[in-house]
This record gives C-alpha cells, structure tokens and sequence, in this order.
C-alpha cells in the first residue's frame, strides 16, 4: 500500500518550481496512475483548506488525503551562534482539518514565508490540542534536523510513535533496521512526473489516520487487529509425514521461520498440494535454494541462437575464414643474424656464378 505524507500541490516559496501548482484533475489523474492510497498536502508554510477540500473530494473513491504542512523550522542546535534550521513536516488528522487550519493561521500570523522560522517548542506548543504527526527531514534530506534536536523534538511530543523521520531512499533500510520510524516521500517538484517518485510502502494497509497511528506503535496486538483485516484460510500443513499442524495463511507474503530441519521445507511443500488442490494461486521460494533459483536464471542451454531471428548476418563467410586461418612461419632472430653476418659471401657468390 502506497503512502505520500510529503506532497506539494502549490508554489508558495521562491524556490519552489511552478510545476508544483496542479489541478485537481490532474491531481487525479495521477495519483491513480501512481496507485497511491493515502497522500498529505504539505506545502511550505502554508495551508489552503479550499483547495484540500477540493483535492480530497476529487479522489475520495480512491485515496484518503491528510491534512499537513512542511514548516521551516531550528530548535536548540547552533552553528556558528546561528540556529540550525531544518523542514518539520506536520500532518494532522482529517477529521480535524479546521481546527488545523485555525491552529496553522495563528501560529503563521504575519509570518514571511520565505524567511523566518519556528522553533520546535513553539510549533509543538501549538499543535498539542490535536491527533498530529511530526516528520522532520533527516539523514539525507537538506535541510535536516540535528540529533540534538530530534531528540528534542521527541520529548515535546507526548507520544514519541507519532515522531518520523523522511530520509532517502539510500538510508531508509538502515534506519528502519535500527527501529527509526522512517519514510520516504514524492517531495514532488513536477506532476508530470509524480508517478516515478518515490513512495513508503506499507505491507500491512491501513484505511484511517487512526489505524496508521496504531501501526506505528508496532504493538502487536494493533498489528493482528490490522492484519486480521486481510483474507486468511486456516490450511493443515505437515513438517513432517506423521505430524499435522493447523496454520493460518493471508492473502499476502507469508514467512516460515526455524531452524534447519525442523521441516520448513515440508511445511511449503504440503501447504502448496493442498492450496493448488483448492484452486489458489500460489508461490513458494525456499530460501536454501537461492543459488539454483539464480543459476537457472543464468542458464543458456535452453535458448535459441539463430541469428535470423534477430533478420542479422550470420557471418558465415568470415567465421570459415577465421577458422582456417593460420600462423605464417617465423624466421627466428638467430637466422638473420646469420643471413646478415654471411650476406657479403652470398652476393659475391652469386656474382661469381
């Protein structure tokens, strides 16, 4: 499931590219093509509540749109006695969105858009009466909040899961390994180019504000009752040919971990008799055998090689050539050595004769 809690729909600052602004048809247009299912509008510094809603009721039978906000914003980190600043994005419930609007008008009042900041006390001061997600950029992303700071910014927050971090697609695996909450977003500067940009992917989908919430305390009880959503069937699989075991398999990426021996291998292969014996569609992959998976891959004995196929010259002709061709003989360097040494006597030879 694709998600984009970082997107512009507007020029608003200087820098900003004019092929942000986009039209709610096009708006459409691609974030079907781009197969997004939750997408948040955070322009820089502002909050256009008309054209949300516009936005929102365009793809309503297709994508849930947040409300949100990319601020500038420093916290206590200095460099050189200046604050370090850093792009905080803010994304609030939808069921929210005026009280949003009304929070975002009065933190921004008389604000230059293309100048000043605000400092993560304040914004976080602001934002504490409402469901809200803060994500700073990070590790990556210019400009990027310090660690001081991030850890600043999670203590101003009452419950630090609501606390992300947009980084690139180069870091995203490594912080995610090291338990970061982290995501990727469009940052979309050309709509005509919405659909290769790079989007978070949730394996489990969510259909609210409050489900992906849920999710990100990766409490498990909140991941059953959001993977209890998905299909399942309950399939007896063997691990070996006298033990049977009842398991529940989703319409997803399933995964058996064990150690080996301890009848993975039979579990898959007893799991796909019976589902293929029920008319289901299904993939298995055993990890140990990746190099003959790969090998196979690479394997050519199977393929045609005829270059009519591709209407190209076979060379015949030439190869034939190559093939009969042959080393001519070589004088050795002692032979002309001697040529040179006896050539006076072989001219006066031949003169004489």
């Amino acid at each position: 499931m694709k998600i984009d809690l970082h997107c512009h729909t507007k020029k608003i600052k200087k820098g900003d590219p004019i092929t942000r602004n986009v039209s709610s048809d096009i708006f459409s247009e691609k974030i079907q093509n781009a197969d997004v299912k939750i997408v948040a509008i955070t322009n820089h510094n502002a909050f256009d509540l008309q054209q949300y809603n516009e936005l929102k009721d365009k793809v309503r039978e297709n994508c849930d749109v947040w409300p949100g906000i990319e601020l500038d914003a420093f916290g206590d980190q200095k460099k050189k006695d200046k604050p370090v600043k850093f792009h905080l994005i803010v994304v609030a419930n939808p069921i929210e969105v005026n009280r949003f609007k009304k929070v975002v008008d009065e933190l921004l009042e008389g604000f230059d858009v293309n100048n000043d900041s605000k400092h993560i006390t304040e914004i976080c001061e602001a934002f504490k009466e409402l469901d809200i997600l803060f994500i700073p950029h990070y590790m990556g992303k210019v400009p990027a909040i310090s660690e001081d700071d991030l850890v600043l910014l999670r203590s101003l927050v009452p419950d630090s899961t609501k606390v992300f971090t947009e980084t690139t697609e180069s870091s995203i695996g490594v912080l995610v390994n090291n338990d970061f909450h982290a995501l990727v977003g469009s940052d979309v500067r050309d709509w005509n180019d919405y659909e290769s940009s790079m989007f978070s992917d949730l394996r489990l989908p969510v259909s609210s504000f409050e489900q992906f919430c849920m999710l990100a305390k990766r409490d498990n009880v909140v991941i059953n009752t959001i993977l209890n959503k998905k299909k399942s069937y309950v399939f007896p699989a063997k691990p070996h040919a006298k033990v049977t075991i009842q398991l529940r398999i989703f319409e997803d990426v399933n995964i058996i971990f064990g150690q080996k021996g301890t009848g993975k291998s039979e579990i898959l292969n007893s799991l796909i008799d019976v589902m293929t014996g029920e008319g289901l569609k299904c993939v298995k992959y055993v990890g140990s055998q990746k190099e003959d998976g790969f090998k196979h891959l690479l394997s050519t004995s199977d393929m045609s090689a005829d270059s009519e196929l591709l209407s190209a010259n076979n060379c015949e002709e030439e190869f034939k050539a190559l093939m009969g061709w042959k080393d001519s003989s070589i004088t050795l360097f002692s032979q002309y050595i001697k040529w040179f040494e006896t050539r006076e006597t072989l001219i006066n030879s031949y003169i004489s004769s």
